[in-house]
């Protein structure tokens, strides 16, 4: 299995340590399991046990909408849905860069909160809630593999007590996309 760092990252957080098939989704009716495995998504017709491969490579967090229609997960830090009946995969989010990510869960949330979501389907599945996640004020981390030393190390963003945290805001987006509409809320007081 080949993994990106995002889910070597995300994996190492969750206490994953098995290869394979490491997590699966359960569509709301039972019908339908959604599974991963090296970053290719495949839907699982239980009634008929046919194996649908999802376009795409390299997602990280995918679930299914609560209407089972659609799937939303991570790319290249973007937010994005597949739809089910067509197989089309659009994003919702754009912008992201080496600190700025769409719908993952920053350090804190997954190492500290025991929050591995970024994002969240509305009941009707017709929005996302997904966090914003800027790491530019925190602290870069250069890890190194004692195994294969001629690797270059990797950048890790780790807000060590005392420094700067990610900053996070969460949006409300359509499932077909356009304008975020950004929730308010004491960030200060909150953060």
């Amino acid at each position: 299995e080949k993994l990106i760092a995002e889910e070597k990252a995300r994996r190492e957080r969750a206490r994953v340590t098995l290869k394979g098939f490491t997590r699966f989704d359960l569509c709301k009716d039972g019908a339908r399991l959604l599974v991963t495995l090296s970053g290719q998504l495949y839907v699982l017709s239980r009634a008929d046990l046919k194996v649908t491969a999802l376009p795409g490579k390299d997602w990280i967090g995918p679930r299914f909408s609560p209407d089972g229609t659609a799937v939303a997960a991570v790319l290249a830090g973007e937010l994005h849905v597949i739809e089910l009946a067509t197989l089309a995969s659009h994003a919702l989010t754009t912008g992201a860069t080496a600190t700025l990510s769409h719908a993952t869960a920053e350090f804190v949330a997954q190492e500290e909160m025991n929050r591995q979501e970024g994002y969240w389907w509305s009941p009707d599945s017709q929005s996302l809630v997904y966090q914003e996640t800027d790491e530019s004020a925190v602290e870069v981390r250069h890890i190194a593999d004692p195994l294969h030393l001629e690797t270059a190390p990797i950048d890790i963003y780790y807000p060590r007590a005392g420094s700067s945290n990610a900053t996070v805001r969460l949006g409300i987006i359509a499932r077909d996309g356009g304008a975020t509409r950004w929730i308010n809320w004491a960030a200060a007081k909150f953060p």
